[in-house]
């Protein structure tokens, strides 16, 4: 169970997460619980494990599931093919942090996500609420390039490699094996 101190920023699940499938997202009303489920393929091969394996990280009294999608500034500009990667990267940040985000409703993201569409992770933190912990995690579907905010609000959360609990330290830790191992890889 991850239950995180209140004056600690949020703790990054990049190293797990990113590039990941959002394969189901459940919810037990009853139990209160909200679960994700996560296929990151790329840690099954590296660890040596079923190709089956998923992560699921269950919410327990979840109190808030909420989704965004963004929405892009009209007046942002194309950065032209001449313009330098760095002046270019200026540009897209600039025009993003002009956009918004918009709530859109939960239940037709759920359903979306069971669909042949993928859902991939792209950013993923776990930060300290007042009384609740968030889950934030940035999704980009494919083929459509939809970029969507889900937070879940949940007094707790627990962290599964197939069925078993992992705490938040070696949840972190098994991502970052595999990180560890592709940099010392990509210096040789």
């Amino acid at each position: 169970m991850t239950e995180l101190m209140q004056n600690t920023g949020p703790l990054s699940l990049w190293e797990c997460l990113h590039d990941g499938s959002v394969t189901s997202l459940d919810s037990d009303f009853m139990a209160r619980t909200l679960s994700i489920v996560v296929d990151c393929a790329y840690h099954w091969e590296f660890h040596n494990l079923p190709a089956d394996t998923r992560f699921r990280i269950v919410g327990k009294n979840a109190r808030i599931a909420e989704v965004f999608d963004f929405e892009p500034w009209p007046g942002a500009t194309e950065p032209t093919r001449e313009a330098p990667w760095e002046a270019s990267q200026e540009r897209q940040r600039k025009n993003y942090e002009k956009g918004r985000l918009i709530s859109t409703d939960w239940n037709s993201f759920a359903a979306d996500v069971e669909t042949d569409e993928d859902y991939e992770i792209m950013s993923a933190e776990l930060g300290a609420g007042n009384p609740l912990a968030v889950l934030e995690l940035g999704i980009m579907s494919y083929p459509n390039s939809n970029y969507r905010t889900v937070k879940i609000h949940a007094e707790c959360f627990h962290f599964y490699l197939a069925e078993r609990e992992l705490s938040i330290d070696d949840f972190q830790k098994f991502g970052a094996e595999y990180w560890n191992d592709f940099a010392q890889r990509s210096k040789t």
